[in-house]
């Protein structure tokens, strides 16, 4: 998005011994670069979210954290320091946030970027939800990302199912997908792999 990571860049889930250095990292771009209120950036939603830490040479250089409301992550408190950054650190950090909240089975990412930063996010998938905000005295714009999901298919998928593979045989000279006389399964397709002792799953934006 501004440039690939440093091939020695480790993207993981916070450990134990990270938490200081995240934490001071935090302070650092928000507190003190920002002047965002001590009160504020300590919002007491630590112990509930999910963090993660970009380490580099045994240094944490990013942080930020994923927590869940309704069904959808909140990305936030994503920082990275000074020297690092407009190098892919943020980018690789926001995948992985991603990562974990589609095994959590998120139906989507939202998340409150700063109005300069709105151009990375939008980069990344990110699309905007309604007006700009401020926050801590910072304009802000809620925008928001759905995550693919996995699950079972049901006969209900079937005009989705018979659209998709028809586009697909429509990108070879001559290709149609006749439906009743070569896929009749498409008519109900959950129905259709029960009945051969299997099952269909389909991948899902529900946005």
């Amino acid at each position: 998005m501004t440039g690939a990571a440093p091939d020695d860049l480790v993207v993981r889930a916070v450990e134990p011994a990270d938490l200081d250095a995240a934490r001071a990292l935090r302070y650092a771009v928000f507190v003190e670069d920002q002047g965002v209120p001590l009160e504020v950036e300590q919002d007491g939603r630590d112990a509930g979210a999910r963090h993660v830490v970009a380490v580099r040479h045994g240094t944490v250089i990013g942080t930020g954290r994923l927590l869940e409301h309704d069904g959808v992550a909140l990305v936030g408190r994503m920082a990275v320091a000074k020297p690092d950054r407009r190098a892919g650190i943020g980018a690789a950090m926001l995948v992985e946030l991603e990562r974990m909240a589609g095994r959590q089975g998120l139906a989507a990412v939202e998340l409150h970027a700063q109005l300069h930063a709105q151009a990375f996010y939008l980069r990344a998938g990110y699309r905007p939800v309604g007006e700009p905000f401020e926050e801590a005295r910072i304009g802000h714009q809620l925008m928001r990302k759905p995550l693919p999901r996995v699950r079972p298919a049901t006969d209900g998928d079937s005009a989705a199912l018979i659209g998709l593979l028809g586009d697909c045989f429509a990108e070879y000279p001559g290709c149609v997908l006749d439906v009743d006389r070569e896929e009749p399964w498409l008519r109900a397709p959950a129905t259709g792999y029960a009945g051969w002792g299997g099952q269909l799953w389909v991948v899902t934006l529900d946005d």
